[in-house]
């Protein structure tokens, strides 16, 4: 027999019988077939011998369809037809199954779980049975469909192959087999027989021989499946389409498997004589079938990726921030630094194999990318969103792409665009070389240099330009993907309008961890202290910081009107907090000249100040370089002094400004003191512990304290009662009932706000009783 069978087993021949054997035979089925086509029925029917009488063939609703079709195709073979059928009723499910979601995206109200459910439904009624039967049928199969669509989703998270395999072919016996209403009737009586239904349905599920074929075909199916995707370069995995239709091979494969081994064994084969030929057969046409049935689910799968593809990088573009390639940084003149030395040290001689042996080896993937598909004008773009869903189209573009090794960063570049930035690598790989050393073709040299000019990319940057400009910061984790891109950013455009012709971009940071590099040159020379490259990457990588941050990322605004130092100096963004903080972190504070660090440091301590504390937290300090560490500890030595007592002072002399959530991220909760007198102290949005509360707490002679959405511990509240407040703003709290004690103690509040607390109503009339001379605002 060959190994691979997927051919009918021919008919065992039957015994001879008699023709009054051959009578009973007939009338008891036709008795039985009566008998389970009801819903309910009492009578019972014996055969002689006891024998067990199969369950009559019906077509169901769902089989109707194929079942026509296939009587076409193959005449006078009802075998053949039969199995047609139960294929084609199959392809249907499994089409249902693979449909992701709802139908349509926007929503329907019919999602396709309900669409699974009535399919299961339909293959599980016939039409001739009672209207009772047919009734029972069409619940448990609706029931099964959904239970089917629920082990799909539940399995999905499931890491473990093995696991996975036995989870997903248990939970699908459990739903094939204990919602069939066949399964509780007794095949020598057809009677219902509940207690032998679920018998049947407890071995099929845990069956130990089920488990471990779970385990050896859904794990083989998966090993193939890999090895496909490997032989494809990774496509089928990075594919949302084809990676579906893998699923399905997978599913398929093991759900055809089973089904033939539980089809032998109930024609009484033991698990020792299955023949796996016909196993093998059956599981590889079935995983054939339910892959194509698959492709649906997979279209719906890439048409949504590909959406939410765009959607992100739409939204990433009117989020984005662009280096003006106009921008240089201002000499300073030289000051008195507290340490001599804290200069970045420089870098190493920046070649192809240096940078090579920082990268990983290139794989492939897919990016979008935006394209300027018209031109703008003054009325069709406005803002900025304008301009992006009108006159921006999305492409995908395969890309090569480069893994930082010992980050998650990559480096990426269109496809295109890499082999042409690798016939420079390879150029570059002999120019770099000393023509004066042993061993070195001093002609050949000459001719990669006078090609490497020639060459309309040969000052373009490569991958290993920028990873060893990313080497040099120290700062290479925090970016999540570079991308080098050898088109003018389309949003040049756009501000252009805002701005000027003279408008054009060289990088642009967008919020989900990406910078991209438009056209950009490397140094002319290889030992320049600060390259273009780190000038760029160090601006952008600011961004990132900054929007990492959250709320204090957000403070940066206050800074700026405390300290109009650090306003850009470009046309374009003098009161941008985003472009604030990346001149100033990016092409200050992280500059390789000690006296540019220290000169912005000096005249902007609290931004700096701030800036340091939201820097330090993204970094690993196992990995910060030595001469970043030694400016925090400067920071933290000479400038955070002077910021917080810059901050004291405006607290003071500008009551109610909103500060003190800049005191708390520069000093902590230690900083809450000596703040006695002051006329306002808002503390809104600022996260407060126990020791901050009470050092608080300690301060006397304050009239009003706003802490409007502070975090702080509802118990250390009575901490507030000796300061002698006149106000107390309480908005967005988490104040409750268990408060109203401590308040009610406050009589000298002339003001309370506890708009959006959990005060209830009752217990704010309390308050008002209590303190019937304060003014409570409650919305």
């Amino acid at each position: 027999m060959p190994l691979l069978d997927i051919s009918l087993p021919a008919p065992e021949k039957a015994p001879a019988v008699n023709g009054a054997d051959l009578l009973r035979g007939e009338v008891f089925g036709r008795q039985f077939e009566l008998k389970t086509s009801t819903l309910m029925s009492s009578e019972t029917i014996q055969r002689p011998g006891g024998e067990e009488q199969p369950l009559p063939e019906k077509k169901s609703y769902l089989n109707y369809g194929p079942r026509w079709v296939a009587d076409k195709i193959v005449p006078g073979n009802p075998t053949l037809a039969a199995e047609f059928a139960h294929y084609g009723a199959n392809f249907i499910k499994t089409m249902a199954l693979f449909l992701p979601g709802k139908t349509a995206r926007g929503g329907l109200a019919f999602g396709t779980w309900g669409a699974t459910a009535l399919i299961c439904a339909a293959d599980q009624a016939s039409p001739d049975d009672s209207a009772g039967r047919q009734a029972l049928d069409f619940a448990l199969g609706f029931g099964k469909g959904l239970a089917l669509r629920g082990t799909f989703q539940l399995c999905d998270g499931i890491k473990s192959i093995p696991l996975k395999g036995v989870a997903v072919g248990s939970l699908s016996r459990l739903a094939e087999t204990g919602l069939d209403s066949r399964n509780y009737v007794d095949r020598k009586t057809g009677e219902r027989d509940i207690f032998g239904g679920l018998s049947t349905t407890l071995k099929n599920t845990f069956s130990l021989e089920y488990a471990g074929a779970d385990i050896a075909l859904f794990g083989a199916a998966h090993l193939l499946t890999g090895k496909f995707d490997a032989m494809s370069g990774g496509r089928i995995s990075r594919s949302p389409f084809l990676q579906t239709m893998s699923t399905g091979f997978s599913f398929g494969t093991t759900s055809g498997a089973l089904e033939e081994i539980q089809r032998q064994q109930k024609e009484g084969r033991s698990f020792a004589t299955i023949q796996w030929g016909h196993v093998l057969g059956r599981s590889l046409l079935r995983g054939g079938l339910d892959s194509l049935a698959a492709m649906p689910g997979g279209g719906i799968n890439a048409s949504r990726a590909r959406y939410q593809a765009i959607e992100t990088e739409k939204q990433s573009l009117r989020e984005a921030r662009p280096f003006n390639e106009n921008t240089t940084t201002t000499e300073p003149v030289r000051s008195q630094a507290p340490v001599e030395k804290l200069d970045m040290p420089n870098p190493p001689a920046s070649t192809v194999v240096s940078g090579e042996a920082r990268l990983e080896a290139p794989t492939r993937g897919t990016e979008m990318f935006a394209k300027l598909k018209s031109e703008p004008t003054a009325e069709t773009a406005k803002t900025r969103d304008h301009f992006v869903d009108n006159h921006l189209d999305m492409v995908s573009k395969n890309v090569v792409v480069w893994k930082i090794k010992g980050t998650n960063t990559e480096i990426v570049a269109p496809e295109d665009y890499a082999r042409s930035l690798a016939e420079v690598r390879d150029l570059r790989r002999v120019a770099e070389l000393d023509p004066s050393s042993a061993g070195v073709d001093r002609g050949a040299v000459e001719t990669a240099r006078r090609k490497l000019a020639e060459h309309p990319h040969g000052e373009r940057v490569l991958p290993e330009d920028v990873v060893n400009a990313v080497a040099q910061s120290g700062l290479g984790a925090i970016p999540r993907r570079i991308v080098l891109v050898d088109t003018p950013n389309p949003m040049d455009k756009f501000w252009q309008l805002q701005n000027g012709a003279w408008f054009r971009s060289s990088a642009q940071a967008t919020p989900d961890g990406t910078i991209r590099l438009f056209q950009l040159n490397r140094p002319s020379g290889v030992s320049e202290r600060y390259s273009p490259v780190a000038e760029r990457l160090m601006h952008e990588i600011s961004h990132l910081i900054k929007w990492s941050a959250g709320t204090k990322g957000t403070s940066f605004g206050d800074i700026l009107k405390l300290e109009p130092g650090i306003r850009p100096r470009e046309p374009y963004s003098p009161t941008d907090v985003d472009e604030a903080f990346a001149v100033h972190v990016g092409e200050k504070l992280l500059h390789p000249d000690t006296d540019v660090f220290w000169m912005a440091a000096r005249e902007n301590p609290v931004a700096t100040a701030v800036a340091f504390k939201m820097l330090e937290t993204r970094l690993d300090p196992a990995t910060t370089p030595e001469w970043l560490r030694t400016r925090f500890a400067e920071v933290d030595k000479h400038i955070k002094p002077l910021a917080e007592a810059k901050l004291r002072n405006e607290m003071k002399t500008n009551p109610g400004a909103p500060l003190g959530g800049l005191l708390l991220s520069i000093a902590g909760d230690g900083a809450l003191t000596g703040l006695s007198g002051s006329k306002i102290l808002d503390l809104s949005r600022t996260d407060i512990g126990s020791r901050g509360m009470e050092n608080l707490g300690s301060n006397t002679d304050v009239g009003t304290l706003r802490l409007n959405f502070a975090r702080f511990p509802e118990s250390d509240l009575s901490r507030l009662s000796q300061m002698g407040l006149t106000g107390l703003e309480l908005t967005g709290t988490g104040v409750t009932d268990a408060s109203v004690p401590t308040l009610a103690s406050m009589t000298g509040l002339k003001t309370l706000d506890i708009s959006g607390t959990k005060i209830s109503l009752a217990s704010y009339f309390q308050l008002k009783a209590a303190l019937s001379g304060t003014q409570i605002r409650r919305r």
